[in-house]
């Protein structure tokens, strides 16, 4: 990167501040008289037709003789604030032609600069610039391309409200301070690619009249694009959000990417990374594949997802600990598996309802959460057929050791002698298998006389019967769910 040049060698920068420079802050009757004489120099080849349409937006753009009439005060301050802000060998350069694009590149802004309400006529390129001091271009009309390429602004940045009518590229630029661009208006497009954003970030209401792409960008505070209007398509392809994240009542038009994005990112000393999607609205095709939820899981609620909105639904991608709130965990989950649902993607709709499933424990009555627990421990909520199976055969060999009396064999018996024992091996398994099945009939048809003997010998035996039979069921049921999901029968 090249050598950054003094500000007051620039000429541009010298027109916008020919009344004096903002030493000490902010000083809004200097603003005006700065902003006033920028204005004039700058909007002096706009057509009538421009100049009525800049009205109609509000904005004070001065007469079309203005120029004419106030062109040698203005050269006079030029020359005079060039001499006195640099040494005396320093060649003074003309005055810049409105024609020109606005050349501000590895320039070191040393003060706030306050460029409030007024009007770029011409392209400006502000590539790699440093900001030292607050910035401050809320209102501020860029008619044409406008570069921020590669800028630092360590202080405050502000842009609320300002108009970029032309492609507007804050690409690689580093936000230390705050930024703030809330209800500004981008009608052509935007970059703001890989560009670092250490403080909070604030769009509110910001319309994005045609494309605009965050691709891989940086936001290590809360960032907000509550009521953001994204007419066009939309990347937030591989952005990073550390902590709060708001896309509340924001409107999706065009295509919305979201894919490999990641909310919560591994920082010390960070809060976790709520995303809030509520009463969103995405109108076209929607991608969050590969999209990662590291710390809490998004709020979804009243969200009007695209048809054919994409997500992945894997373990890695989701949050994996306990959630301080399981009520917006399980809505969340329920939404999701709705939108899946909907394009008939089973697995994943599994994968969402089990995770709904399991704060829905979590978060019901204390009296149903065992219920769930149990639901979630013997089935995985109706997902597997190993977690059934093996506590069948569990539920089996309790009965075949206890039927028949003693632990195996007559060499693991432990009963002596083992002609002491309630029911043969084979006996005892055959029965304790008739009581888990016994729907099936085959107790009546082949334990007949082991169940009488049960009954005259050790009666209270019988409670073990009725519990096997009952869980029996039970257990069953979900293993017929486990088949039903891997064979993603209907």
């Amino acid at each position: 990167m090249a050598e950054l040049k003094p500000a007051n060698e620039n000429p541009w920068y010298v027109l916008m501040t020919l009344h004096g420079e903002y030493v000490e802050g902010h000083d809004g009757e200097l603003a005006a008289k700065n902003t006033r004489l920028w204005n004039i120099w700058s909007c002096q080849n706009l057509s009538d037709a421009e100049r009525e349409d800049l009205r109609s937006k509000g904005s004070k753009i001065p007469g079309k003789y203005q120029w004419a009439d106030s062109r040698g005060a203005i050269e006079a301050l030029y020359e005079k604030a060039m001499k006195e802000r640099n040494s005396e060998n320093f060649e003074v350069p003309d005055l810049p032609e409105p024609s020109v694009s606005i050349d501000m590149r590895n320039t070191n802004l040393s003060l706030n600069i306050v460029l409030e309400e007024a009007v770029f006529a011409q392209s400006i390129l502000f590539g790699f610039s440093r900001f030292t001091g607050s910035a401050n271009f809320r209102r501020t009309i860029f008619l044409q391309d406008a570069s921020f390429f590669s800028a630092a602004f360590l202080e405050e940045a502000m842009f609320d409200l300002a108009l970029f009518s032309r492609r507007t590229s804050f690409r690689s630029a580093s936000f230390k301070g705050k930024a703030s661009v809330e209800a500004a208006s981008f009608e052509s497009r935007a970059s703001f690619r890989l560009t670092m954003f250490e403080e909070d970030s604030n769009f509110y209401a910001t319309q994005f009249l045609d494309d605009v792409s965050f691709e891989n960008s940086f936001f290590s505070k809360n960032s907000s694009f509550q009521a953001a209007s994204f007419q066009k398509d939309s990347s937030f392809e591989g952005a990073s959000f550390s902590e709060f994240s708001s896309f509340n009542s924001a409107s999706f038009a065009g295509v919305a990417r979201f894919s490999r994005s990641k909310f919560g990112v591994d920082t010390s000393g960070r809060d976790a990374c709520q995303s809030d999607f509520r009463d969103a609205i995405f109108s076209k095709q929607t991608t969050f594949r590969e999209a990662h939820f590291n710390d809490l899981f998004p709020m979804f609620s009243g969200t009007v997802f695209y048809e054919r909105t994409q997500f992945t639904a894997k373990e890695g991608y989701w949050p994996s600990g306990s959630q301080p709130n399981p009520e917006l965990a399980k809505d969340a989950c329920a939404a999701l598996r709705h939108v899946v649902a909907r394009q008939s993607l089973p697995e994943a709709e599994y994968f969402f309802f089990r995770l709904e499933m399991k704060f829905s424990g979590q978060s019901g009555p204390w009296l149903s959460r065992p219920i769930y627990w149990f639901y979630g421990f013997v089935s995985d909520y109706g997902y597997s057929v190993g977690r059934p199976a093996t506590s069948i055969a569990l539920l089996w060999l309790l009965g075949f050791v206890v039927f028949q009396g003693c632990g195996g064999d007559d060499a693991f018996c432990v009963v002596d002698p083992p002609q002491a024992r309630l029911l043969s091996s084979a006996d005892a398994a055959g029965f304790s298998a008739s009581n888990i099945f016994k729907f099936f009939g085959f107790q009546r048809t082949y334990f007949a006389d082991e169940l009488k003997l049960i009954e005259a010998q050790r009666p209270g035996l019988l409670n073990l019967a009725a519990f096997q039979t009952v869980l029996g069921y039970i257990l069953l049921f979900f293993l017929g769910l486990g088949l039903r999901a891997r064979f993603r029968l209907r």
